[in-house]
């Protein structure tokens, strides 16, 4: 989109002011900060539009989905956050008294297990997600490379 604003708008600032803030947009909204669990409803198309979350989800999913296949195993603190997510999912026994040093077995997960609780199950490699995530980095790289394409072949800012 850099390449589009440079030829689509004639003063320099104007179009790295535009790039720029379509980066920042892209980069904030990818899902690792703020995660997607916690993006408002007035963000979600932002989100969803985003063709860095798509990317990020496509590379955090199947890195762990493999570690998780090839025997990958995560080890939770007892009583944290990860520990009740596979409490909930009965991968691990509950504990009533997490103050106690008494001998609990160990509570392990698998490596994507950890993504779909980091997550909040925003992150999946379900065939839906993998197709929009598609859609939306070519719909991108298309949008791109059409408005510079009509704006070199349409504008002359060079005799203004």
């Amino acid at each position: 989109f850099g390449q589009a604003f440079m030829c689509l708008v004639k003063p320099t600032d104007v179009a790295l002011t535009l790039s720029s803030a379509l980066i920042g947009l892209n980069l904030f909204f990818s899902g690792y900060n703020p995660r997607p669990q916690f993006v408002n409803d007035i963000f979600v198309m932002v989100l969803y539009f985003s063709p860095g979350r798509w990317a990020y989800e496509g590379i955090i999913v199947q890195l762990f989905k493999s570690a998780s296949e090839s025997g990958m195993e995560v080890k939770t603190a007892l009583c944290g956050p990860f520990y009740h997510y596979l409490v909930n999912a009965n991968t691990c026994t509950a504990v009533t008294d997490c103050s106690s040093s008494a001998s609990v077995d160990e509570c392990i997960g698998t490596a994507y297990q950890y993504v779909d609780f980091y997550f909040g199950g925003k992150f999946n490699d379900s065939p839906t997600n993998f197709w929009l995530g598609i859609f939306f980095l070519f719909f991108y790289i298309f949008v791109a490379r059409t408005l510079t394409y009509l704006s070199l072949r349409f504008f002359d800012h060079g005799n203004t």
